[in-house]
């Protein structure tokens, strides 16, 4: 087996769940975590080495591939652009406990949290977090960077624009567009469609 060698951009609790989940992908080794606000000097046995000060260093030693470990979708749109002009290739984050179906299509970087289920004929964009226990039936697409949090339901058809972000326990019926940026407070019940870079919230979800 080809082990890929991985770094691990953040080292909070989002980057907890991730460690947990590729240490049951022996496809992959962890090598470190990078995080310049950690006070802590590993996370789950994987030592945290500083800040992005060393990516240098470790494309040198060869590690080529990355995982970003940062929920706010903006910033890891930010970090994801500088990995990528350094040469890093991104690897993928599945749970062995969601549910993925074969027929689904998944960018790189993506993170699957236990407990998710993604359907037939869904599209997962570039580093999107697919949170614990959140549901995306068939026939969606979730565009890059976006983030649906733990316990969200997405019906089928539902199309996520860049950046979107979908928040805890929310739900959203089928045939529905978010246009890019749009973030959907927890809990809402989303049942027409927003433009780009709204704020939206409630029971039905509106714009506030």
């Amino acid at each position: 087996m080809d082990i890929k060698n991985v770094v691990i951009i953040g080292a909070g609790g989002h980057a907890k769940v991730i460690v947990d989940s590729l240490s049951t992908m022996p496809q992959y080794k962890i090598i470190a975590l990078l995080d310049s606000q950690s006070q802590e000097k590993e996370l789950l046995g994987v030592p945290i080495l500083g800040g992005d000060e060393q990516l240098p260093d470790l494309i040198k030693q060869g590690v080529k591939h990355a995982l970003i470990a940062i929920g706010d979708n903006k910033r890891r749109k930010t970090m994801a652009l500088k990995l990528t002009t350094m040469g890093f290739q991104f690897i993928n984050a599945v749970s062995q406990h969601a549910i993925v179906s074969k027929h689904a299509i998944l960018g790189q970087g993506i993170c699957i949290m236990p407990g998710a289920v993604i359907n037939a004929g869904t599209q997962i964009g570039d580093h999107t977090i697919i949170n614990t226990n959140s549901s995306i039936d068939h026939d969606c697409n979730i565009a890059a960077f976006s983030h649906i949090a733990p316990g969200a339901t997405l019906a089928g058809h539902v199309t996520l624009e860049e950046g979107c972000f979908v928040g805890t326990g929310s739900s959203i019926i089928p045939n529905i567009s978010l246009g890019q940026w749009t973030n959907a407070a927890a809990g809402s019940v989303i049942v027409t469609n927003a433009k780009a870079a709204q704020q939206i919230k409630g029971t039905p979800a509106k714009a506030y």
